[in-house]
C-alpha cells in the first residue's frame, strides 16, 4: 500500500479544508505542507500566509477564530498549522490531548463551512493507536473536507521507492546500489535522507544518475563521523581509523566523550548478546541479527551480508575472557572519566588501542591479560 505522503496534490481543487497528521515521522507532515505551499503561494506570499499555533500554549478557540478571520493581506490562500507538542509521558499526553465538548463542536461547526482558501493542518507528533480519541475524532469527520493520515516510517522497498521519487522531483535517477548505500550511511530517518540526497543532487550537477561513488564521496564527507563510523572502524579493528574518528568527534563535532563511550559499549554489548543467545540456544543467527539490527532488512543484501559477517566473526572468535576484559576496561574508562581529571580522549584512545589489538589477534586466540 502506498504511503499517503508519497501522493502529491496536483492542484488547488485536490486540497482538503483540513488535514490531521499523526505519528512519529513529523518530517512527512512538513514535506506535505511544502507541496501545498508550491500550489497555493508564490514566493512573496509564503511567509505571510502561513500561521502556526502550538496547542497547549494556544487554544482551539484561537485557531478557529484565526481561520475565520479575513487576513490583513488580501491573499486568496492561507495555511494554518495547529501542532501538539510531543508528549513526555502517556499521562501528560492524555491530559493535554482530550478535546472538550466545546472544542469538538467548534471544529465541527467550522468544517461544515470552512473559510475559502484556508487549509487547516493539525499535527499530533507521536506514535498513537487508532483508538486514540483525537485520531477517532478527526477520522470520523466528513471525508469530503478532512483527510486523516498516519506519519508512519518507510521501510525496505517503500523507502527505496521514496528515494526514487525524491530524485525524480529534480529530474534525476538514483541507482539501486546508491540507494542502499545512502540508507546504510544515514539510516531510515526521512528527514536526514532527504537532506543528504539534496546535497548529492547538487554535487552531481548535470549528471542524470546518482551512483554509489557519489554517495560515498558526498555523504561520507558531509555526514561527519557518526555511530556508524565508530562501529565500522572497530569491526575492522582499525586503530588508526578509530583514533581519527575519535578526534573528529571530540574536537571538530563537539560530541561528548560520554556519548562516544556509550556507542562503543553498545558495539561490544551486541557481541555479548549474540554470544550469549547462541550458547543458550535462544535464537538462530538470523533472529539474533534481526533483534540487534532491526533497521537492516535482509533484502538489503550487500549491507546485510557484510554486517552479519562482521558481527558473528567477532561473536565466534572472541572468548568470554576477552569480552569480559573488554567490558571491564570500558567500565574502568567510564569511572575514570567521571572521577578523575584525566583526558577523556586519551582514556578512550588507550581503550581503542587495546581493543583493536585484541580483535586483530583473535584468530590466534590471544587473550588479553591486562590493560596497562
Amino acid at each position: 500500500m502506498a504511503h499517503f505522503f508519497q501522493t502529491k496534490p496536483k492542484n488547488k481543487e485536490d486540497i482538503k479544508a483540513c488535514y490531521f497528521f499523526y505519528g512519529e515521522e513529523v518530517f512527512f507532515a512538513y514535506e506535505y505542507i511544502g507541496f501545498l505551499k508550491q500550489i497555493l503561494f508564490n514566493a512573496s506570499e509564503e511567509e505571510s500566509n502561513v500561521e502556526k499555533f502550538l496547542l497547549g500554549e494556544h487554544t482551539w478557540i484561537d485557531v478557529i477564530d484565526t481561520a475565520r478571520t479575513i487576513p490583513l493581506l488580501f491573499s486568496q490562500n492561507r495555511i494554518i498549522i495547529a501542532e501538539y507538542s510531543k508528549s513526555k509521558s502517556s499521562a501528560q499526553s492524555g491530559k493535554r490531548r482530550t478535546l472538550s465538548t466545546i472544542d469538538k463542536e467548534l471544529i465541527q461547526e467550522y468544517l461544515q463551512a470552512p473559510a475559502a482558501g484556508t487549509t487547516l493542518i493539525v499535527i499530533l507528533p507521536d506514535k498513537v493507536k487508532k483508538d486514540n480519541s483525537l485520531v477517532k475524532f478527526f477520522s470520523g469527520l466528513s471525508s469530503g473536507n478532512v483527510c486523516a493520515a498516519e506519519m508512519r516510517s518507510l521501510w525496505d522497498n517503500e523507502l527505496l521507492l521514496w528515494l526514487d521519487a525524491k530524485a525524480a522531483e529534480e529530474g534525476k535517477t538514483i541507482s539501486p546500489d546508491a540507494k542502499r548505500r545512502l540508507v546504510e550511511l544515514t539510516g531510515n530517518a526521512p528527514g536526514l535522507l532527504a537532506k543528504e540526497l539534496e546535497k548529492i543532487l547538487i554535487y552531481i550537477d548535470k549528471k542524470s544518475t546518482v551512483e554509489i561513488g557519489d554517495v560515498e564521496e558526498i555523504t561520507m564527507a558531509l555526514k561527519t563521523y557518526t555511530e556508524y563510523e565508530i562501529s565500522n572502524s572497530l569491526a575492522r579493528a582499525d586503530f588508526p581509523a578509530s583514533v581519527r574518528v575519535l578526534d573528529e568527534l571530540i574536537n571538530k563535532e563537539s560530541v561528548l566523550p560520554t556519548y562516544i563511550l556509550g556507542v562503543i559499549a553498545k558495539f561490544f554489548r551486541d557481541i555479548l548478546i549474540g554470544k550469549l543467545s547462541l550458547e543458550q540456544k535462544k535464537a538462530d543467527r538470523k533472529a539474533i541479527f534481526k533483534e540487534l539490527y532491526p533497521n537492516i532488512p535482509e533484502r538489503f543484501r550487500q549491507l546485510y551480508d557484510r554486517k552479519f559477517r562482521e558481527l558473528f566473526s567477532l561473536v565466534d572468535s572472541l572468548s568470554w575472557e576477552q569480552l569480559n576484559n573488554i567490558l571491564g576496561a570500558l567500565r574502568e574508562v567510564d569511572l575514570k572519566m567521571k572521577t578523575t581529571g584525566e583526558s577523556p580522549q586519551i582514556l578512550l584512545e588507550g581503550f581503542l588501542f587495546e581493543s583493536c589489538r585484541l580483535m586483530k589477534d583473535r584468530a590466534k586466540n590471544v587473550i588479553l591479560k591486562g590493560w596497562d
